[in-house]
């Protein structure tokens, strides 16, 4: 934060054959800001985003801060250290790039405190988001957002994904198996759960599930799909 306006920004303008940006050790900004960009630019093979380490915009006292990390268009983007946005009320955690990989390793924390909401947390692939990971958005009943999206969806049995709001994913197609349908049932005990298709390609936008869902809170689970079910 050079001119104390609570902003860390790092940026690779692309003008190389592999834009790389890697965090290994630790970056607090406290209910501030910090973005981490591999801009894309018409020469670059690959920007690659590394976060093994700790992106802490947290706070005690005030709402927590926003983290962003983007990888452009053609962007791999590796989470696989900690992201803390949480604060009296939870921040803003934006994650973007053409493939994502959120590590079984890797904590996104975006929870409210005492009485405090839930904050809002994107995991945005153009193609393949793999999810092993956690991500929370915690706080008052009916607070809090998570999104999940990518052409292609992959979730492991290490994965946790919780939050009171909405856990909204979004892929082109998808099939709710076993250890999806078992995600889906622990965050149905905090909150609502979305899953919703858009055809694109030689995709046609279906939802097919062949794992067993069962909750017994009157939270709600909604499946939109661009073609069948």
């Amino acid at each position: 934060d050079l001119y104390g306006d609570d902003l860390v920004e790092v940026a690779v303008p692309g003008n190389v054959a592999d834009a790389l940006v890697e965090n290994s050790g630790s970056i607090n900004a406290n209910g501030g800001v910090v973005q981490i960009t591999a801009a894309q630019a018409k020469d670059v093979v690959d920007n690659i985003i590394n976060v093994s380490g700790i992106v802490d915009v947290s706070s005690v006292s005030t709402q927590g801060g926003k983290i962003v990390l983007s990888g452009g268009s053609s962007g791999k983007v590796a989470v696989s250290g900690t992201m803390n946005a949480s604060g009296t009320n939870g921040g803003t955690i934006d994650v973007r790039g053409h493939d994502i990989t959120i590590a079984d390793t890797a904590n996104l924390l975006n929870d409210g405190g005492e009485n405090g909401n839930g904050g809002h947390s994107v995991v945005f692939a153009d193609n393949l988001a793999i999810i092993n990971g956690r991500m929370s958005a915690m706080g008052l009943a009916d607070s809090g957002f998570i999104e999940t999206s990518g052409s292609e969806m992959e979730f492991s049995e290490t994965a946790s994904i919780t939050t009171t709001g909405e856990w909204l994913i979004d892929p082109t197609n998808i099939t709710i198996e076993n250890i999806l349908a078992t995600l889906l049932e622990i965050q149905l005990l905090f909150g609502n759960a979305t899953v919703t298709t858009s055809g694109a390609g030689v995709q046609d936008g279906d939802i097919t599930v062949t794992g067993s869902i069962d909750w017994l809170t009157n939270n709600s689970l909604t499946l939109n799909a661009h073609d069948d079910i």
